[in-house]
């Protein structure tokens, strides 16, 4: 069952950092935007859902792409680096757009679900490296389409490893 809201949240008033510097209104980002709210910037189960989102959405995308974390800009730039992110990156340290969308912290049996657990098992036996991470890691993602500055469609996660499919929304 599709748990994509339709909502009308103004988020223009709210400034993020970017990673080269400076700060910026989410009203000043233009046109259609598709923002992936992280959980912590090690958090495997965002790692893999940025790179499906970027598949899916292949190079002629008609939205821009951003990433959204609470860790420092610079530090969440690095790990879109990695991932070969093709979108922007923008902190939000604060988390006063993780408020203002509801999206809030889970308890930590929700965090340490079988769903969660099971890849992170998967990637210790493919010997993937895994960082320890270092913020908090009861903080809940989402994802949410927005338009000029207001978010029109809402997923709010549940669940390190709850995020919608690539296409939905």
């Amino acid at each position: 069952m599709p748990r994509c809201e339709k909502v009308s949240i103004d988020v223009g008033d709210l400034t993020v950092e970017r990673p080269e510097g400076g700060r910026v209104r989410l009203a000043d980002v233009p046109g259609v935007q598709v923002l992936i709210l992280l959980r912590h910037r090690h958090c495997l189960p965002c790692h893999r859902h940025l790179v499906d989102v970027q598949n899916a959405a292949g190079e002629h995308f008609p939205a821009g792409l951003v990433a959204i974390g609470f860790s420092p800009a610079d530090r969440s730039a690095a790990i879109a680096r990695h991932l070969a992110w093709r979108g922007d990156v923008l902190s939000d340290p604060s988390r006063q757009l993780y408020r203002r969308l509801g999206i809030g912290r889970a308890p930590w049996w929700r965090i340490y679900n079988w769903g969660t657990l099971a890849l992170y098992g998967r990637a210790i036996l493919k010997r993937e490296h895994l960082a320890r991470p270092v913020e908090d890691t009861r903080q809940l993602g989402g994802d949410a389409v927005m338009v000029d500055g207001t978010v029109t469609t809402l997923w709010r996660s549940v669940g390190p490893d709850d995020r919608p499919p690539p296409h939905e929304g």
